[in-house]
Formats: structure tokens, C-alpha cells, sequence
């Protein structure tokens, strides 16, 4: 099956976008450049929802694991079982399985291959969680429910009071929906005006680093940071909407506008 995706599916490497604008070319005279709707590329969003469908068949697999030999060893006489099989076998693999993903499949896209590291470093974290007896009260009821905590890369909504995942109704859907192409404009928009320099304000010549040329810096790096930060919140946000659509289950929302919203390093992450 694996030879197959490789040869298959995962045959175009999109190293390079050789797309042309197909319509609705502008010229914007204060940014620069000109401006156009590009035509949809199908594969390259086939290969995304893989690799996201390989990501949910790993998590599933390693809830198993970590549910039998981490989550069911509670209390202090096994702790060193549930350090041992984290730290020792679950943590290095989950570690070796991206760049064995990545090397096995040809990855070349650097959007497929955060795609395909992105729900392991998620599952290395949430593998300390459980060694440390961290996991939410919910998600160790059983197996049935850890395993549900685990399946999704973007964590589903619990509500502690009906002591259950919420339903994603159709408001829910609508407004996830609205947000997700809300979120694709502003990441298109912003990376069109970015590229391919990434810089907004031009940096002076001589002492970079003081006056003008650190002012300059800094809103560059600003805009650079907005950039990734609507990049990972249209990835987390559109993961969410597919998986809710699959299973009729609400996710949680990842980022609420950290860069402008946040007061303190520690509010921001």
C-alpha cells in the first residue's frame, strides 16, 4: 500500500510552483507586482488529506500503546514501566517515524513534510503527559475514550458539565466553514504581498541593527510572524473542520489572534 501512495499518489514532488495566474490579473502601484487567482492544484490537496489520514491511523495506533503500557500503569510502584516504555521505545519512534515517513515517501514539499512531522511532535508531548499522569480525567475513563482524546491531530471539544465531546451542529460547521475561508484569504493575500523577498519595509545599508534599520526589522519580522501565524491556524482550523465533518464531533479551536491579542509571552503560547 505504501508503494503504492509513493508511486502513486505521492508521484508529484511539487518542488517547485509552476502554476500561472489564470485570471482576474491586477496591479496593485503601493505593494508592487502583479496580482491573480491561481489555478487549483487537486493532487497537491490529495496528498495533504494522506497524509493527514495516515497521521489519524498513527494516532489511533499509539494511543493503543500508550493506553495499555503507559495510562494503565498509574501510581508511583510503576513508574519506572511507564518510563521506560515512553522515554525508551514510544518517544524514539515517534521521533525516527517522520524522517522515515518523509525519506520513504520522497517528500520534497517543505507544507507535506510539516504535514508529515506534525502529529508525531504532538503525540511526543502528549506521551510525557501520560508518563507524568497528566492525561485529562475524561480521555482515562477507558480505552474507547483515550483513544478518542488521541485520534485527531486537533483536539476535540469536551464539556465538562454533560462530562462528554460536544456534537458539531451545523452552526458549528457554518461557522468553522466561514472561518477556514476567511483564514485562506488572509494567508494567500499576506503571502502574495511577502514574496518572494519577505520583507515589507527595505533594510538601510551600514548598522542595521540601530534606528531605522532595527525599526525595519522589526516590522518585517512582525509581518513574517503573522504570516506563520495564520498559516498554522488555516492548517489547525481546516484539520478541524474535515475531522468534525468525518465523525460529527466538535474540535477546538487552536489560535484566537495571539500576536494582537495576547498581553505577556505566557498568554501568547
Amino acid at each position: 500500500l505504501l508503494n503504492l501512495l509513493r508511486d502513486v499518489v505521492f508521484a508529484e514532488k511539487f518542488e517547485s510552483d509552476v502554476r500561472e495566474d489564470s485570471f482576474a490579473v491586477v496591479d496593485i502601484p503601493l505593494v508592487g507586482g502583479k496580482f491573480g487567482l491561481i489555478g487549483f492544484e487537486p493532487l497537491f490537496w490529495l496528498q495533504l488529506i494522506t497524509l493527514v489520514t495516515v497521521q489519524s491511523i498513527v494516532n489511533v495506533t499509539v494511543a493503543l500503546v500508550i493506553f495499555e503500557f503507559i495510562v494503565s500503569q498509574s501510581g508511583k510502584k510503576n513508574w519506572l514501566v511507564r518510563n521506560m516504555v515512553g522515554y525508551g521505545v514510544v518517544c524514539p519512534l515517534l521521533v525516527a517515524f517522520p524522517f522515515a515517513l518523509i525519506d520513504y515517501m520522497e517528500l520534497r514539499n517543505k507544507a507535506m513534510m510539516l504535514a508529515g512531522a506534525a502529529s508525531c511532535c504532538l503525540l511526543f508531548f502528549r506521551c510525557i503527559e501520560a508518563i507524568n499522569e497528566g492525561v485529562p480525567e475524561f480521555a482515562k475513563r477507558n480505552r474507547s475514550s483515550f483513544v478518542l482524546y488521541y485520534a485527531s491531530t486537533i483536539n476535540f471539544s469536551f464539556d465538562p458539565k454533560l462530562d462528554k465531546v460536544e456534537r458539531a451542529d451545523r452552526s458549528e460547521i457554518l461557522r468553522k466553514s466561514t472561518l477556514v475561508g476567511s483564514l485562506f484569504l488572509q494567508a494567500t493575500l499576506a503571502f502574495s504581498i511577502l514574496y518572494p523577498i519577505y520583507e515589507i519595509v527595505p533594510i538601510p545599508e551600514g548598522n542595521v541593527l540601530t534606528g531605522m534599520g532595527a525599526v525595519a526589522h522589526m516590522i518585517n519580522n512582525f509581518a513574517l510572524a503573522s504570516l506563520t501565524s495564520i498559516c498554522l491556524e488555516v492548517g489547525s482550523t481546516a484539520n478541524g473542520l474535515g475531522v468534525s465533518l468525518m465523525s460529527g464531533l466538535k474540535t477546538v479551536d487552536v489560535n484566537d489572534n495571539p500576536l494582537s491579542k495576547s498581553q505577556s509571552p505566557s498568554e501568547f503560547w
